[in-house]
């Protein structure tokens, strides 16, 4: 087929513009080709609209991400947001002229702007013709266990105990033959033999039709007439078959990703009076907070590993930080790649290459073959395979099946010059380190979102912290990005029924105010019926406030926690009164009507003193509610720079938890531990787990242990866990 006129045109114009004299029309003519011959131009048309009405809409859009990303024709025409050219990314890593494969472009957007876009595309397209793919949904070990219980009518408190111990992912059998929590519950007897039994019999059966997270398909004529279809639990037209069987149909399908981190993006950056898409790639402040690993709430660079090594490796640009998100993965630690990458980067180690040919290639990694593309460009450049068949090498190189290709790749190297001696040892090198070479194109782009996330957080962080704390985005909890913004100089004000936004909000130029949301027991419903009332002008006390805001969707249970949380603290004249405040508290709780309050005159200003039970206090204190619990105190003054081997007191809440395999097929834990202002891995043995459990306590638990240090990490190995509670 050949390629519509519109999309060659509409490409090359953008290709001017992006490019201007030095535009590659001769690669865009070669993609355009590809694309033509498989009848997917109007794909791409597709995209192009799609992501065109979302820009004019004001819809953040992703920089991209995958594969896709190496498309000159995708940037040309604004599909994507980085430059292929700059970055050395093929096309052949996208569409190879070689394969059959379907292109397969995913658009990251704004969770909240998702609905829009598909609504377009309804529009657009017809509603007749666009649908969500549908997935059948199966029973898990937890679900099945729930589904069991609730048949069997078995105690809910042994439904609970019995589903809390199960994995999220794995099956029954598994959990109960390796999980130390099994140790404390008797599965051969009833009501849990029978339970386990019920459950086995559900456990990964079809369960319900469900919403595809991402795809959206849209038909050249009426869907019904081309697929079954169905109406899914939230209204949505769904179809029965899963996508992978709507594309061998020929179906297109469209993935659209909600990301919160593009609308947390698009709030902190209004709020800050920041362009995100025209920012410095080279911002000294931006870079000196990467280097510093001081990245909590910086997008993907969160979690205490991959921020010790942003330390080893101090990015300075913004290869550094691709090469930062393409180390970090299991492959290369264990290949070594990740010490040899750190120490050619500090200099402490000499960066070789075994042919100068390779120089050009791994120069940007210190001689460490890191990515995908340099795997081809090698193929390409020192044996002169075409990129299309450099890309099959790469793949088979990747499944360790690559004996077909090393003939033609040995004879390619000979007929540029290369010993067969170091032709070996190149391919040898290709064997070894494509098992876990990374596609370049997928990091270049999230890298970019990760630099305009460390901007905002290093140039508008209350901004940054209220989008972060207000759409709930992260690696942690609201409790570690609350303490992380009050170490930065921010400060957290307590909600106040006049001040307050639903959610958290800034508050001038470095404060953050909780939202009114965040106080429990105040729903969606109550907010909007208090900000609907404040709307013609500030609350003069809880009398007025009760007069104004409906009792229907503000219940004496909701003016109690309002006061509790302190949320009244801040109308004039509310300086005094605790006990008399109390009074009217204990008279809420007792169910008298609020007219009934108003009438004797208790509900007046100076009836609001200090909050009850928090620690509310002035302006500028802890909101009402933190998250996680309050910090227990440590012994160590400071973990990270405890030396290897050192023994070790530690104490705090648990911030996350994840079950481990360890040798033998047990079960270890790894515990993030928030101790004092650090985050520290606690890695905790099998035997420890089992002997210890009970005393696991998420509010707070005291470890004692060793520091281990592997290369850029550190974590603490426990040899004894108790309650700190």
């Amino acid at each position: 087929p050949q390629v519509p006129g519109d999309l060659r045109a509409l490409a090359r114009e953008d290709l001017a513009a992006r490019y201007g004299a030095e535009a590659p029309y001769e690669q865009l003519a070669k993609e355009l080709t590809v694309i033509g011959d498989r009848g997917q131009a109007g794909y791409f048309l597709a995209l192009a609209d799609l992501v065109s009405f979302a820009r004019r809409e004001g819809i953040p859009v992703g920089p991209g991400r995958g594969s896709a990303v190496g498309s000159l024709t995708a940037y040309a025409l604004g599909i994507t947001a980085i430059d292929p050219v700059a970055h050395r990314l093929y096309f052949e890593r996208f569409l190879n002229p070689e394969r059959p494969d379907l292109p397969d472009i995913d658009i990251d957007v704004c969770s909240r702007g998702r609905a829009r876009l598909i609504a377009y595309l309804r529009e657009r397209h017809g509603a007749d013709r666009v649908a969500h793919a549908g997935v059948l949904a199966t029973l898990g070990a937890r679900g099945a266990v729930r589904e069991a219980g609730r048949r069997l009518g078995s105690p809910r408190e042994v439904v609970d105990r019995v589903a809390g111990a199960l994995p999220h992912h794995g099956t029954i059998d598994e959990a109960v033959a390796r999980l130390p929590e099994f140790q404390y519950i008797d599965t051969a007897r009833e009501p849990v033999r029978s339970l386990l039994l019920a459950a086995r019999e559900l456990e990964g059966r079809p369960w319900h039709p469900s919403v595809h997270a991402a795809g959206v398909i849209i038909a050249p004529e009426p869907l019904a007439d081309l697929v079954p279809l169905e109406v899914a639990a939230g209204g949505e037209v769904i179809t029965q078959y899963s996508a992978d069987e709507l594309e061998e149909l020929g179906l297109v399908k469209i993935d659209i990703l909600g990301l919160r981190n593009l609308t947390v993006i698009a709030a902190a950056s209004a709020e800050g009076g920041i362009d995100p898409e025209r920012l410095p790639l080279d911002d000294p402040e931006t870079f000196r907070l990467l280097a510093s690993g001081e990245t909590i709430g910086v997008f993907q660079l969160d979690s205490p590993g991959i921020r010790n090594l942003l330390r080893q490796v101090r990015p300075e640009r913004m290869d550094d930080l691709i090469a930062v998100l393409s180390l970090y993965r299991p492959g290369p630690f264990e290949a070594g790649a990740v010490a040899m990458f750190t120490r050619r980067r500090r200099g402490i180690e000499r960066v070789t290459h075994l042919h100068p040919a390779l120089a050009p290639i791994l120069d940007e990694t210190y001689g460490v073959l890191l990515y995908q593309e340099q795997a081809m460009r090698i193929a390409h450049e020192v044996a002169g395979m075409s990129l299309a068949d450099a890309d099959q090498l790469r793949r088979s190189l990747g499944k360790g099946d690559a004996s077909r290709y090393r003939e033609r790749f040995l004879r390619g190297c000979g007929d540029r010059g290369i010993p067969p001696g170091i032709a070996v040892q190149i391919f040898g090198l290709l064997e070894r380190f494509c098992g876990y070479s990374f596609n370049k194109a997928h990091t270049a782009a999230y890298a970019l979102v990760c630099y305009q996330t460390a901007y905002l957080k290093a140039h508008a962080p209350a901004p940054y912290f209220a989008a972060l704390l207000a759409h709930e985005s992260g690696y942690f909890g609201p409790g570690v990005y609350s303490g992380e913004a009050e170490r930065l100089g921010v400060r957290l004000l307590p909600a106040d029924v006049n001040r307050s936004q639903a959610t958290y909000a800034t508050q001038g130029a470095d404060a953050i105010r909780a939202g009114l949301i965040q106080v429990k027991d105040v729903g969606p419903g109550a907010v909007a019926a208090i900000l609907s009332a404040r709307a013609v002008g500030p609350f003069l006390g809880v009398a007025d406030f009760c007069a104004r805001v409906s009792p229907r969707h503000c219940r004496p249970r909701t003016v109690e926690a309002l006061l509790e949380a302190g949320a009244f603290d801040g109308l004039p004249g509310a300086v005094e009164g605790r006990a008399s405040r109390e009074a009217v508290v204990a008279s809420v709780k007792a169910g008298r009507p609020l007219a009934e309050h108003r009438a004797r005159g208790q509900l007046t200003l100076f009836d609001l003193g200090l909050a009850l039970g928090v620690a509310a206090g002035p302006e500028g204190a802890p909101v009402a509610n933190p998250e996680p619990p309050a910090h227990v105190p440590t012994r160590a003054p400071t973990v990270a720079a405890t030396p290897h081997g050192s023994a070790v007191r530690l104490a705090g809440p648990i911030i996350t938890a994840r079950r481990r395999s360890a040798a033998g097929g047990r079960i270890g834990l790894t515990l993030l531990l928030q101790v004092g202002p650090e985050q520290v891995e606690v890695l905790v043995p099998p035997a420890i787990y089992a002997r210890d459990l009970l005393a696991i306590d998420p509010a707070g638990i005291t470890v004692e242990g060793r520091v281990q240090r592997r290369g850029v990490s550190m974590q603490v190995v426990a040899a004894a866990i108790r309650s700190a509670v």
